[in-house]
């Protein structure tokens, strides 16, 4: 019978770990990952869409939808992502917060050369591919 306990108390205590670990290591690594995966599709368009001479009500709606992306990235470094990964993102020379503030400028821009401009900024600041 104590056999049955210590393996109830083990199986606790390592499902409390692995949640933790999860929760709040694992979970917002991809989240972080799943933002940038999003951030590139919608530069992607937005850079078809500029290769026009007028933007339409589509373009517009999709650039002015950078404001979330912004918002998204912000709330991610500032408060959910771990030490050590905003740190690697450092050493990596990847800077989220600099996309975010040309993300939101990006937000405000109508024309389609300023609107290239950002884009290949924000994709420098965090080593987005075409």
């Amino acid at each position: 019978m104590e056999g049955v306990v210590w393996g109830v108390v083990v199986g606790f205590f390592l499902g409390s770990f692995g949640y933790i670990l999860t929760r709040f290591i694992v979970s917002p690594v991809f989240r972080y990952r799943k933002i940038k995966k999003h951030l590139r599709v919608d530069l992607k368009a937005a850079e078809m869409s500029a290769e026009k001479d007028t933007l339409n009500r589509t373009d517009l709606a999709r650039i002015d939808g950078f404001r979330g992306h912004a918002k998204a990235i912000i709330h991610h470094v500032d408060m959910v992502l771990p030490l050590w990964f905003r740190l690697s993102l450092e050493r990596q020379d990847e800077r989220p917060m600099d996309a975010a503030a040309e993300l939101m400028t990006l937000a405000n821009i109508r024309n389609p050369e300023h609107l290239k401009k950002r884009i290949a900024a924000v994709r420098n600041y965090l080593h987005l591919e075409r």
